[in-house]
């Protein structure tokens, strides 16, 4: 362990000289270390050894977190001055080359039932499958749900608080909570915790959901928000009015739900 972080720290050390060195301007020599450090800590690498999945990780989380469109664009930016400009790599992601177009007009890749019965089925840890599920029946956000803790779960009213937000949990899944993840545990205690504790990294579930699904020989780019955009695909199915959705998907403000209004859900898909 000693010896990756000292690979790391001597990674942020090179990083600073050649950025500090560069022909940049103070303000985006600044801007540019700082996320380029914040992506060596995210994975835990040194940057000969961060490869295009694990940038995808990175920006899949900054997404989940809310970071806007104009900041991603500036860490896409700084990603690849470092690693294209200078280390002169070309990063090409399991599913096409990383762009920022596709930051800036994400995707939505629909799943029908039997897929996400195959995720569920090929995913052998109990705390991951119960995550999933968590995700797929509610739509909570991945960075969100990590970080609830067991005093959030009220098992007789079988509902997870979350912020000032009160979700509903189908009994068996509230079963497996209480059997799977209560043991043992106080009540300030992450629900979904590592060894030290602490809740879960985004990277970790990221790479237990990939597993599961190649493991289910789904040949889609499916992350944790492609659980989340399905299940508010399925608000629009049910012909909700907007209001009502963005109460049950917790976004704010209408222009949120355009790419899902606008995208064509067929009974065939859902």
């Amino acid at each position: 362990m000693k010896t990756k972080n000292n690979d790391i720290h001597k990674a942020e050390k090179r990083l600073e000289k050649i950025i500090k060195n560069s022909n940049l301007d103070k303000k985006t020599q600044k801007s540019y270390l700082n996320y380029n450090k914040k992506l060596i800590h995210f994975i835990k690498k040194s940057p000969r050894n961060i490869n295009s999945y694990d940038i995808i990780l990175f920006l899949e989380n900054l997404v989940q977190k809310g970071m806007s469109r104009s900041t991603l664009n500036t860490v896409h930016s700084a990603l690849k001055y470092y690693y294209q400009d200078i280390l002169h790599r070309k990063f090409f992601a399991p599913y096409g080359k990383i762009a920022r177009a596709e930051l800036k007009k994400p995707k939505i890749t629909p799943l029908n039932e039997k897929e996400i019965e195959k995720i569920i089925k090929n995913t052998e840890n109990e705390k991951y499958k119960i995550f999933f599920l968590i995700m797929i029946e509610t739509g909570i956000k991945a960075d969100i749900l990590r970080q609830i803790k067991k005093k959030d779960i009220k098992i007789k009213e079988k509902t997870i608080k979350i912020k000032n937000k009160i979700l509903k949990i189908k009994d068996q899944n509230i079963e497996k909570i209480t059997k799977k993840l209560l043991n043992d545990t106080k009540d300030n205690d992450f629900l979904f915790k590592n060894k030290q504790n602490k809740p879960l990294s985004m990277r970790i579930i990221q790479k237990n959901l990939k597993k599961s699904t190649e493991k289910s020989h789904i040949n889609k780019k499916i992350t944790c928000q492609t659980l989340r955009d399905n299940f508010i695909l399925k608000l629009f199915k049910k012909e909700l009015d907007e209001e009502e959705i963005l109460k049950k998907s917790g976004f704010k403000y209408k222009s949120s739900l355009k790419k899902y209004k606008n995208y064509n859900v067929s009974r065939e898909t859902l």
